[in-house]
């Protein structure tokens, strides 16, 4: 069976063989919708922020206790909260409108990193 377009753009099944149009399929097809795009450069950057900051806590706790183990209860510690919320973020997001709650989750995230930024920038003491 394949897919066949009528003239009306619906697909139609009929017993010829597959035909693959280049434009239709390929790797990154989905980039050419623009949301997509949109979506997948604010994830981008959006994870190598959470990158960073996971790899700078970790960095310093290990710095300051020079102890694997209190840097792999860090990652236990870390890990809990996403537990947990997984078990009802899928209620959330087929209750709520998907884009406000990316981007709700986003401003939050932002919010508990922020002070701890300042914070650091306006603290007399030194840690090295």
């Amino acid at each position: 069976m394949r897919a066949h377009r009528d003239r009306n753009s619906r697909l139609r099944m009929t017993n010829d063989t597959v035909e693959t149009h280049s434009e239709d399929v390929g790797r990154f097809a989905a980039f050419r919708c623009r949301d997509f795009r949109l979506f997948w450069t604010s994830l981008f950057i959006s994870n190598i922020g959470t990158w960073m900051q996971m790899t700078a806590t970790n960095w310093l706790l290990y710095q300051l206790t020079n102890s694997p183990v209190q840097l792999g209860l860090n990652g236990v510690f870390r890990a809990i909260p996403s537990i947990g919320v997984g078990l009802f973020s899928g209620t959330l997001a087929d209750r709520y409108d998907r884009r406000w709650l990316l981007l709700w989750t986003q401003v939050v995230s932002a919010c508990w990193i922020n002070p701890a930024i300042f914070r650091r920038g306006t603290s007399s003491s030194s840690l090295s």
